[in-house]
C-alpha cells in the first residue's frame, strides 16, 4: 500500500540523514559532513575528507604565511581594512585553485558573521575518472587562516548536486 511506501521511504531518509556528522573544523566554525570524514595533517594544513557514492567532500585549514604576525596586525584595522586583506588573500588562493581549471568559474563574496569568504564553483577533470564534473566551494578567511570547503562530484546526478547543496548550505560559525 501507499502507506507501507511511505513508511519505508522516511525509516530510509531518517537513516540517511542520521548519519550526517557535524563537525567544529575551526575554533566556533562548524560543517555537516554526510558522514564520519578522516581528519589528517598534511604539509602543515589539517584537513577532513570523506565521500559518498556521488561527491567528496573536504574541509581544509591552512594558517596564511606568518600568521601571529598578521593577528597582531589585525587589531589595529577597520573594518574595512580587514574586508580589503581578507578579499585579497581569498582571491589569490582562489587563483591558485582554479589554475588547472578550463572553465569559467562563478564567484560570490559572501559573509558568514563576522567572517569574508567566497563561494565559488566550476567544472574540472575528475582525476580518478577523467569525466568533467562540477566543484563547488566556499572559502573563508578566518583569524588568520583560510577554512575551505570543497564538494567535488563524482557524477553530476541530480542527488550528486544535492549533497553538495546540503553539504555548502550547512556550514556555520558562532558569532
Amino acid at each position: 500500500t501507499m502507506k507501507t511506501i511511505t513508511i519505508i521511504f522516511s525509516i530510509l531518509l531518517s537513516t540517511s540523514l542520521s548519519s550526517q556528522v557535524k563537525k567544529e573544523v575551526d575554533n566556533g566554525v562548524w560543517v555537516t559532513f554526510p558522514n564520519t570524514p578522516i581528519y589528517q595533517t598534511e604539509q602543515g594544513a589539517r584537513q577532513y575528507i570523506t565521500q559518498t557514492d556521488n561527491a567528496i567532500f573536504m574541509a581544509i585549514i591552512a594558517d596564511v604565511p606568518r600568521r601571529a604576525e598578521y593577528l597582531m596586525a589585525e587589531k589595529n584595522f577597520s573594518e574595512a581594512e580587514k574586508k580589503e586583506v581578507a578579499e585579497s588573500f581569498l582571491n589569490h588562493f582562489i587563483q591558485g585553485a582554479l589554475a588547472d581549471s578550463e572553465s569559467e568559474p562563478e564567484i560570490q563574496s559572501i559573509k558568514k558573521g563576522k567572517f569574508y569568504g567566497k563561494k565559488y564553483s566550476f567544472s574540472a577533470i575528475n582525476p580518478m575518472n577523467g569525466e568533467v564534473t562540477n566543484r563547488g566551494n566556499v572559502i573563508l578567511f578566518v583569524r588568520g587562516r583560510a577554512v575551505s570547503f570543497q564538494c567535488i562530484l563524482t557524477n553530476n546526478s541530480q542527488r550528486a548536486h544535492s549533497e553538495k547543496n546540503t553539504f555548502l548550505n550547512s556550514i556555520s560559525v558562532k558569532q
